[in-house]
This record gives structure tokens, sequence and C-alpha cells, in this order.
């Protein structure tokens, strides 16, 4: 199977780097568990340039956690032999840090960051993710660019909690389950 991942909030923790980031900046104790918005309106002080800054530093992908298992799973996808791809967009100087991220966390997968305009990388990304048999993101607007046999909304944060639209995986073990019935029903020739 082909199964294409996000980056930011599929992958990885996103959110808390960026938590994390601010509580240093600004000498706070928020919670890097907060379930917070795409534009962490949450955060009083904090301004779009903090959030563009903060996801182009190298502190950033070095307080940047995999999510628990994310892991152990996309190794178990490439030990199964499915091809897995993450598909992400990046700026302002950030390419290579993610890159990087990737190869040490993820090194058995092929990565396409994107690094245009917001409206480009959405058609560049819906192409990328045709043709592929399970597309996993935290964004709905994302899932509804791609043509994949199975879409997956992956978690049930603020921007994303009242879409239904999508399969949803709330976590890994869901994630995984979803993907390994999928499988068995396309091997049954149910797909």
């Amino acid at each position: 199977m082909r199964i294409v991942f996000d980056f930011d909030n599929t992958l990885c923790d996103s959110s808390s780097a960026i938590i994390s980031l601010y509580n240093l900046k600004y000498g706070k104790k928020v919670p890097n568990y907060l379930d917070v918005s795409w534009d962490f309106e949450e955060l009083p002080l904090i301004t779009r340039e903090d959030i563009n800054s903060f996801f182009c530093s190298k502190e950033f992908f070095e307080l940047l956690q995999p999510n628990k298992g994310m892991q152990e799973l996309v190794n178990y996808l490439c030990d199964i032999g499915h091809d897995v791809k993450i598909v992400s967009y990046s700026h302002g100087g950030a390419e290579q840090y993610k890159i990087d991220y990737i190869k040490k966390h993820f090194p058995r997968v092929k990565c396409k960051i994107l690094t245009h305009g917001k409206d480009m990388i959405l058609d560049k990304r819906s192409v990328i993710t045709k043709d592929v048999d399970i597309c996993i993101d935290d964004s709905p607007e994302a899932l509804e660019l791609s043509d994949a046999k199975i879409k997956i909304l992956f978690g049930y944060t603020k921007y994303n909690r009242n879409n239904d639209s999508f399969v949803r995986a709330m976590n890994v073990e869901e994630l995984k389950e979803i993907i390994c019935n999928w499988n068995i029903m396309r091997n049954l020739g149910v797909f």
C-alpha cells in the first residue's frame, strides 16, 4: 500500500514544541499539552511572527518529539512492505531542519517538503497525495484535497474536532488498527 503521512501534529507533536518555545520566550508556564488552535490564539502574547519564527528554528526541532508510538508504527508499516511517505509544508529556511529530523527519527521513509505559498502548497499537496491508498493528516482541509482511498483524520484538536467527514484516529493505536483492518479487507478483495 502507498501511505502518506503529514508531519506537524500527525507524526510529531508540533504544538507542544511551540508551547515550550513560547514559555521560554515569555517566561510563562503554559502546559505543553494544552489543546490549541492552529494559530495558537490561546497563547495571549504570541504573534504570527513568533509562530513562523518558532517553526523555522533549530530549537523547535530540538524540542520536537514524535507522537508516542509513531516511530514504531512507521517502522512496522515499512517492515511489512508498505510504501510510506511524508508530505509536509515548510517555510523560512526550515526545510533542512525538517529533512534532518525525518532522517533521524523516520529514516526509512521518503519525504517531500513543500516550500511555496500556502495556495500553491495545497495544490501541490493534492498532486502528491493522489494515487495513494491512505492519507493521514490532522488537517481536514488537506485531506479534502487527497484522492486517497481512505483518509484518516488524526487527533482531536480545536481545529479538527468538529469534522466528521473522515475516518478518525485519536491516537497511534487507533491508527494502526484502522490501517491493519483496511489492509486485511483489501487483501480479501473487499476494496
